[in-house]
């Protein structure tokens, strides 16, 4: 659902809203990702010549969970209702794109120098217990029809409503030049000003 914002600082004061209410669900994710780099507060905090004891096995059951989730490669297999030739030609059709699909994104993410599809969602969901993408497919075959991008979760705040999810959010530190680079747009000092940037850039 797409909602309509008068001004930039509307949408800002909302994304620093759902910022606020997803806080105690990132201040978990700060706990797992402290586990499994192995930083323990209560052991730093211990003074001199106390023994303090640092654990692995967070790290070590995660990386376990994560090989197992990203080895197996995905099948999809649809059930026929019936035997008619038509409905077995549009299942294999459905299937082939979406191995397709699948290959094509792992290509995408190699020309980036990312991890494959499905080690970077076994990961986020054995670390972090979310997964958050976008997948968009465009009229365009430059690189590919399927155009996708994966978040790291904690950046991700999404709007729930009645009826699902109504908007979300997802923050990342970007320069003015950046931002103007990666819409193809010129932004002048009002409109940087209007973004809470200061400054122009061409």
């Amino acid at each position: 659902m797409t909602r309509p914002w008068d001004s930039p600082g509307e949408l800002i004061d909302h994304a620093r809203t759902l910022q606020r209410f997803w806080k105690p669900r990132n201040d978990k994710m700060d706990d797992w990702y402290n586990h499994y780099h192995m930083n323990d507060s209560d052991q730093d905090a211990k003074g001199a010549g106390r023994q303090r004891f640092y654990s692995n096995e967070p790290r070590t059951l995660a990386n376990v969970c994560v090989n197992l989730l990203s080895t197996n490669p995905p099948k999809l297999r649809i059930a026929l209702n019936n035997e008619q030739r038509e409905e077995r030609d549009l299942i294999s059709k459905v299937e082939r794109f979406f191995y397709g699909a699948l290959n094509d994104i792992d290509e995408q993410r190699r020309y980036r120098l990312e991890q494959p599809l499905q080690s970077t969602m076994a990961f986020n969901a054995v670390v972090t217990g979310w997964i958050a993408g976008r997948f968009v497919m465009t009229n365009t075959h430059e690189p590919s029809p399927l155009d996708h991008q994966f978040y790291d979760p904690y950046t991700v705040f999404p709007e729930l409503g009645s009826r699902g999810m109504r908007s979300v959010v997802q923050a990342s530190k970007m320069t003015l030049g950046e931002i103007a680079d990666e819409w193809g747009m010129k932004i002048d000092d009002e409109d940087g000003m209007a973004l809470g940037i200061n400054g122009s850039e061409d």
